[in-house]
């Protein structure tokens, strides 16, 4: 082989090298342009859930199991672009969702976190709802009650519920976090005649609660209602104290609430024991609520 064509044969090899060189680093471009897309946020749960106690960590209740919900809307409400749900370990401190977005914008991350049935069965990206409707054309947007479930039996309706806004840039983005709190007041109805309860036969509780809930604006909605009617036979009858007065309880509740609003009145009807006579109570309108709180 001449000089010459060593010299072809060199400068060929080069251009060879030149192109696996550019390849190799097409590929090695292509990485980050995908992990530029991911996102990622960890959910944090209430300090009185993830420990009911000091040396305890919480439990679900019988039959039951926390699932969360995620979704990802554009900043202005119009487009939802992502939507998860996952079940939440008892006592679990946090979790994790993790998704895509290959659109640069403004979006908010709009969680809902509620109790179903325990060794439910996903079925696509969705659990079965148990005691609000989550699954609607709107999904968060429009969280409802459902009425046939609604039940008194304390700590199956309640739900969290968090809104983060976000700005996904060019890089993907890792540091998203929120804090999940009670879109919910937990109203407490209770009598201070603690004499009363053990001559009373059957209680009927009869008022008025909103019925849905924006997640997305964390809005309750002013027209949306449903007329509760709470009868029993076996009042509560735990010990409460209230401005310094021992009291029974005699029902609870779990209400949505805007930051702070007011419940409509609440009538009581007591039939007693025997040939015992007992007057029907009427605790006026205008009951102060505050979301994830007491009253």
């Amino acid at each position: 082989m001449n000089r010459s064509m060593k010299k072809n044969l060199f400068f060929g090899l080069m251009a060879l090298a030149g192109l696996f060189t550019s390849c190799s680093q097409d590929d090695t471009d292509a990485s980050p342009t995908a992990d530029s897309n991911q996102v990622s946020m960890s959910i944090g749960m209430p300090a009185d859930f993830v420990k009911t106690r000091a040396s305890a960590p919480a439990t679900f209740p019988a039959g039951h199991t926390l699932r969360c919900i995620l979704e990802v809307w554009t900043k202005d409400g119009s487009t939802r672009r992502v939507r998860q749900e996952q079940l939440v370990t008892a006592g679990a401190a946090n979790i994790t969702f993790s998704f895509e977005l290959a659109d640069q914008g403004d979006y908010k991350a709009v969680l809902w976190a509620d109790y179903i049935v325990s060794g439910a069965t996903v079925s696509g990206d969705h659990y079965p709802d148990k005691y609000y409707k989550t699954d609607n054309a709107d999904g968060l947007k429009k969280v409802t009650i459902i009425t046939a479930a609604y039940t008194y039996a304390d700590q199956l309706r309640e739900a969290f519920a968090a809104v983060v806004p976000f700005t996904k840039g060019a890089t993907a983005k890792n540091d998203l976090t929120a804090t999940l709190v009670r879109p919910l007041t937990k109203v407490t109805i209770a009598e201070k005649n603690t004499e009363m309860i053990g001559k009373c036969k059957d209680m009927t509780a009869t008022y008025t609660v909103p019925s849905e809930f924006n997640a997305f604006s964390e809005e309750v909605s002013p027209t949306a209602t449903y007329d509760a009617t709470y009868i029993t036979t076996s009042m509560d009858g735990t010990d409460i104290t209230i401005n310094g007065n021992n009291c029974k309880i005699l029902f609870s509740d779990y209400v949505f609430t805007t930051a702070d609003a007011t419940l409509g009145g609440i009538k009581l009807t007591f039939t007693g024991t025997g040939s015992i006579t007992m007057n029907d109570r009427d605790i006026p309108a205008n009951i102060p609520l505050k979301r994830n709180n007491w009253v």
